[in-house]
Protein backbone atom coordinates (compact mmCIF):
# COMPACT_ATOMS: atom_id res chain seq x y z
CA UNK A 1 0.00 0.00 0.00
CA UNK A 2 1.00 3.36 -0.85
CA UNK A 3 2.93 5.29 2.59
CA UNK A 4 1.73 8.06 1.55
CA UNK A 5 -1.87 7.23 2.18
CA UNK A 6 -1.39 5.12 5.13
CA UNK A 7 0.25 8.21 6.54
CA UNK A 8 -2.83 10.29 5.81
CA UNK A 9 -5.13 7.71 7.14
CA UNK A 10 -3.02 7.67 10.24
CA UNK A 11 -3.48 11.78 10.53
CA UNK A 12 -7.09 11.33 10.41
CA UNK A 13 -7.14 8.44 12.69
CA UNK A 14 -5.47 10.78 15.43
CA UNK A 15 -7.25 13.78 14.72
CA UNK A 16 -10.52 12.29 15.39
CA UNK A 17 -9.06 10.92 18.60
CA UNK A 18 -7.94 14.58 19.56
CA UNK A 19 -11.23 15.80 18.52
CA UNK A 20 -13.12 13.34 20.39
CA UNK A 21 -11.10 14.29 23.53
CA UNK A 22 -11.63 18.35 23.19
CA UNK A 23 -15.54 17.56 22.35
CA UNK A 24 -15.02 15.32 25.80
CA UNK A 25 -13.43 18.29 27.56
CA UNK A 26 -15.92 20.75 26.07
CA UNK A 27 -18.79 19.03 27.49
CA UNK A 28 -17.18 18.57 31.15
CA UNK A 29 -16.47 22.94 31.12
CA UNK A 30 -20.14 23.08 29.83
CA UNK A 31 -21.12 21.07 32.97
CA UNK A 32 -18.85 23.04 35.45
CA UNK A 33 -19.64 26.67 34.11
CA UNK A 34 -23.59 25.55 33.94
CA UNK A 35 -22.90 24.43 37.79
CA UNK A 36 -21.15 27.24 38.92
CA UNK A 37 -23.70 29.09 37.74
CA UNK A 38 -26.46 27.65 39.87
CA UNK A 39 -24.38 27.88 42.74
CA UNK A 40 -24.45 31.46 42.26
CA UNK A 41 -27.83 32.23 41.92
CA UNK A 42 -28.76 29.93 45.27
CA UNK A 43 -26.34 32.02 46.90
CA UNK A 44 -28.00 34.85 45.66
CA UNK A 45 -31.37 33.61 46.38
CA UNK A 46 -29.87 32.88 49.80
CA UNK A 47 -28.57 36.44 50.56
CA UNK A 48 -31.84 38.09 49.60
CA UNK A 49 -33.94 36.33 51.39
CA UNK A 50 -31.78 36.24 54.82
CA UNK A 51 -32.38 40.56 54.50
CA UNK A 52 -35.62 39.84 54.47
CA UNK A 53 -36.34 40.83 51.03
CA UNK A 54 -39.76 39.52 48.87
CA UNK A 55 -38.73 35.96 47.88
CA UNK A 56 -40.66 36.40 44.56
CA UNK A 57 -38.96 39.79 43.45
CA UNK A 58 -36.06 37.66 43.75
CA UNK A 59 -36.81 34.94 42.10
CA UNK A 60 -37.92 37.58 38.77
CA UNK A 61 -34.31 39.10 39.43
CA UNK A 62 -32.14 35.45 39.52
CA UNK A 63 -34.71 34.82 36.66
CA UNK A 64 -33.56 37.89 34.35
CA UNK A 65 -29.70 37.10 35.45
CA UNK A 66 -30.42 33.69 33.72
CA UNK A 67 -31.39 35.32 31.07
CA UNK A 68 -28.48 37.35 30.54
CA UNK A 69 -26.11 34.78 31.27
CA UNK A 70 -27.42 32.85 28.33
CA UNK A 71 -27.36 35.32 25.84
CA UNK A 72 -23.39 35.88 27.28
CA UNK A 73 -22.29 32.26 26.72
CA UNK A 74 -22.88 29.67 23.49
CA UNK A 75 -24.21 26.87 24.39
CA UNK A 76 -23.63 23.44 22.52
CA UNK A 77 -26.12 21.25 22.28
CA UNK A 78 -25.43 17.20 22.23
CA UNK A 79 -27.05 17.35 18.08
CA UNK A 80 -24.76 20.04 17.38
CA UNK A 81 -21.44 18.31 18.09
CA UNK A 82 -21.19 15.81 15.07
CA UNK A 83 -18.40 13.55 13.86
CA UNK A 84 -18.07 13.08 10.03
CA UNK A 85 -16.59 9.86 9.09
CA UNK A 86 -14.36 9.67 6.00
CA UNK A 87 -14.47 6.29 4.02
CA UNK A 88 -10.93 4.82 3.98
Amino acid sequence: MNKRLEKVREDIRKHKERKREIETRLRELLALQHQLEDEEIVAYIRSQTEKGGDVMETLRKVSEMKRELEKEHIVFDDDEVKEVDIDD
